[in-house]
């Protein structure tokens, strides 16, 4: 039987119990709820993507994904205080940060099926099953979750959720009517910040 990737059910607890810290320490309006909604989906157990050479293609995936985005913009944001002396990064920075980064792919939640071979064995990959009835994009379908979760977001956390995916978002082609809004998103420190760590975390995640 081909091995794969698993975590062991303490490992899934530790990242979620990280998770849940950080976005219990933002104290933003909503957050009870938000953990609770949260409990009622597969989010802490589902993968980040479908096929194995893709990133985190097991169970824990998509919360390991984004702990990795939270844990790679909150270094950036911690550093560039100290070691360049920024003074308008301060914790309410941080904490839009890590909310961001904590919905930024909500879009996969629930949506995951595990694939099987006619044998019956795993294969190791995964089917799409959105019966969410929510068909939007990647970071639409992101942003629609997010407000349902309950969590109260700001505008410009809304709109980096919805840009995260930079350039391989198609609304961000010159030619789209929504192409202005991402120019404009993307001009702002949290879509670009949103943007590269998630860029980073899913290339650090197939090494």
């Amino acid at each position: 039987m081909t091995e794969f990737k698993k975590l062991t059910p303490e490992e899934l607890q530790a990242y979620k119990d990280r998770y849940v810290k950080a976005v219990t320490s933002t104290g933003r309006e909503g957050i009870e709820s938000f953990l609770a909604w949260l409990e009622g989906t597969d989010f802490y157990a589902a993968p980040a993507s479908t096929k194995p050479a893709y990133h985190g293609c097991y169970e824990g995936g998509l919360l390991i994904h984004h702990l990795n985005v939270i844990n790679i913009g909150v270094i950036k944001l911690n550093s560039f205080k100290k070691q360049l002396a920024i003074e308008s990064i301060t914790q309410d920075t941080i904490n839009s940060y890590i909310l961001a980064a904590a919905c930024h792919d909500f879009c996969k939640v629930n949506t995951y099926k595990k694939a099987y071979l006619k044998s019956g064995e795993f294969k190791g990959e995964y089917k799409v099953e959105d019966t969410s009835g929510l068909n939007l994009g990647h970071g639409e379908k992101s942003v629609v979750m997010a407000i349902q979760s309950g969590l109260k977001l700001l505008p410009e956390e809304l709109s980096s959720i919805r840009w995260h995916m930079g350039l391989w978002d198609a609304g961000a082609r010159e030619d789209y009517p929504s192409g202005f809004a991402f120019k404009s998103c993307h001009g702002t420190w949290l879509g670009r910040l949103l943007s590269t760590s998630d860029y980073e975390a899913a290339l650090l995640e197939k090494c």
